[in-house]
């Protein structure tokens, strides 16, 4: 005997999953950008990590970590950062097509945002 899941079922059951894993998620990033997450309420915050997690998404991460990770990157540059214009550098290696594994996308990513970020802060010697 086996055990068949409709589609319909499988489709709550796969909702069920992603709202799990959108509220683990979300206490995440509640506890990693607590100024941050204070200026919303549960709502806008809610919305805010369906954003990132559909964002993610659409950028081919599929794992929770891969999610997350780019989260985590959202919540550190901006939650647009991939369509807002003064990321235009993060937008180019989202979409570069050479670059297939999620992880490396992120890595590539963190270390881009890194180095903008050291070179933003480095202020010039005063001569």
């Amino acid at each position: 005997m086996s055990l068949q899941i409709s589609k319909a079922q499988f489709k709550h059951l796969e909702q069920a999953c992603e709202s799990r894993f959108e509220a683990r998620l979300l206490a995440h990033l509640r506890r990693s950008f607590p100024a941050q997450m204070a200026a919303s309420d549960d709502a806008l915050s809610e919305r805010l990590v369906q954003h990132l997690v559909s964002r993610a998404r659409h950028w081919g991460m599929v794992s929770e970590a891969d999610v997350a990770a780019y989260a985590e990157l959202a919540m550190h540059l901006h939650p647009r950062f991939d369509e807002h214009p003064d990321f235009s550098w993060a937008q180019s290696i989202l979409a570069d097509e050479f670059i297939v594994a999620p992880e490396l996308r992120l890595q590539i990513l963190n270390d881009a945002a890194a180095r903008r970020e050291t070179s933003r802060v480095r202020a010039p010697l005063a001569s």
